[in-house]
């Protein structure tokens, strides 16, 4: 099923905000690039989200 951009930068924000407890605003402007940067279809907005904070440092 392939989402709207809406809809998955929503939900990609959530889960920035649920996993890494960053503010609203942020959250959205990580998901945005996520959106941005994505290449599969298939790939979930949750997915695209963990994969992105793998690389985050403590």
């Amino acid at each position: 099923m392939t989402l709207d951009k809406e809809t998955w930068i929503d939900r990609c924000a959530q889960r920035y905000i649920d996993r890494a407890n960053i503010p609203k605003k942020e959250a959205l402007e990580w998901a945005e690039a996520a959106w941005e940067n994505h290449v599969d279809d298939d790939e979930s907005p949750e997915d695209a989200a963990d994969v992105d904070m793998s690389y985050w440092e403590e």
